[in-house]
C-alpha cells in the first residue's frame, strides 16, 4: 500500500498498492485565529494525519518535496518580487515533518518527490499545469475532483514506478495510450 500526499492548506491524498485504480480524497486545514496562528492548523493535521495513516496502514508514504521561494525581477521596475513568503515555506516544511514524524514513529519508509519529477510522470512535462495534470489523471480514470487530487495520484505515480514496479506497465498503458509508451 502506497500513500502519498500533495501537501497544502489543501491537501490532496492517493492511496493504493497499484494493481487497482487508487483512492483519491482531500482535506483542508482550518485558518488560524490569525494570521500567526499556527498551533490551530498543525493541530488539526497532525491529529487528521495520524488517524489518516492508522487507516490506511500503508508500506510506504510518499509526498511532494517542499517547494522554495524564488524571486523573480519585474523586468519593467528592474524590483524583486518574492512569488511565495517565508510564512508560507515555514507551514509547508513543517507540515511535511509531520508526515516525517509519523512514519518514522510507525516505521514506515517515507520519501519525497520533486514538484516537477510528478508532472513530468504525470503529464508528460514538467511544466504541466493544474488543469494538465486533472486532465491526464481522469483519462486514466483517476476519479479526482481537485487539482490536489491529481497531484497526489502524480506523487503516487512516481512511488508505483520505483516501488511497485510490476504495475507500471498498467499505468503507462492508462496514461499514455494515445501518445506512446513512457515518461
Amino acid at each position: 500500500m502506497i500513500l502519498a500526499y500533495d501537501i497544502a492548506t489543501t491537501t490532496g491524498w492517493c492511496a493504493g498498492g497499484g494493481a487497482e485504480t487508487p483512492a483519491v480524497g482531500h482535506v483542508r486545514l482550518p485558518s488560524g485565529k490569525g494570521k500567526d496562528d499556527l498551533a490551530t492548523p498543525f493541530d488539526f493535521w497532525d491529529r487528521w494525519l495520524a488517524r489518516h495513516i492508522d487507516e490506511w496502514k500503508p508500506d510506504l508514504v510518499v509526498f511532494e518535496a517542499p517547494l522554495l521561494p524564488r524571486p523573480s525581477v519585474d523586468p519593467n521596475t528592474g524590483k524583486v518580487a518574492q512569488n511565495t513568503t517565508m510564512a508560507t515555506v515555514k507551514r509547508l516544511s513543517a507540515l511535511q515533518v509531520f508526515v516525517e514524524l509519523h512514519c518514522h514513529r510507525r516505521n514506515i519508509p517515507c520519501y519525497e518527490v520533486a514538484g516537477p519529477t510528478i508532472k513530468k510522470r504525470l503529464a508528460g512535462s514538467g511544466k504541466a499545469t493544474k488543469l494538465d495534470m486533472v486532465s491526464v489523471a481522469k483519462r486514466a480514470q483517476v476519479p479526482v475532483n481537485t487539482h490536489d487530487e491529481a497531484d497526489a495520484f502524480g506523487v503516487w505515480l512516481v512511488a508505483v514506478q520505483y516501488y511497485a514496479k510490476k504495475h507500471r506497465m498498467k499505468w503507462d498503458r492508462a496514461l499514455y495510450s494515445n501518445r506512446g509508451l513512457g515518461i
